[in-house]
């Protein structure tokens, strides 16, 4: 009985990805920051890679350095163009925190640590917005229902490329 095994190479660029092909191996892990233990590359870096190479590819969706326990907002959404959307009430601790949900608000991160407020989705003080739920479907749109008003179901479509 003959053994086969799978060479998987991690490579951080579109030139080592060649080479790893080059030299046998049978799958590509593309990252970047790998003195960081591997961070996503860029759309760019991916797109040229997966162009050019003849063999699988995988791509290492790791918005930030250190361990692997993803809190709630870093899992919230990963966008296909490897940046983080949130959608929040951007409440304020202490004992008025429920006034904060008059607000719902999209967020955008490239490392799952920086956020920044891109869109307001609802602003009506005194009313409520929560429990909003996202999924991005394959057309790149992003898909964002969330009770309104204590009312309704809303769902709203966006573009994340226009944000």
């Amino acid at each position: 009985m003959i053994d086969t095994y799978l060479l998987e190479v991690a490579a951080n660029s579109v030139a080592s990805a060649l080479a790893a092909q080059d030299g046998g191996a049978g799958r590509i892990e593309l990252c970047s920051a790998l003195e960081l233990g591997g961070l996503t590359p860029s759309t760019a870096q991916i797109a040229l890679t997966r162009e050019r190479l003849r063999i699988p590819l995988y791509v290492l969706i790791r918005p930030r350095a250190g361990d692997f326990l993803y809190g709630d907002l870093e899992c919230e959404v990963m966008l296909r163009d490897h940046r983080a959307l949130l959608v929040y009430n951007p409440t304020r601790h202490g004992k008025d925190w429920w006034d904060g949900r008059g607000t719902l608000a999209v967020a955008l991160s490239g490392d799952g640590e920086h956020w920044t407020k891109v869109l307001t989705l609802e602003d009506a003080p005194g009313a409520e917005f929560s429990y909003p739920a996202v999924i991005q479907s394959r057309d790149g749109r992003v898909h964002i229902v969330y009770t309104w008003k204590r009312l309704r179901i809303k769902h709203v479509v966006i573009d994340p490329g226009k944000l």
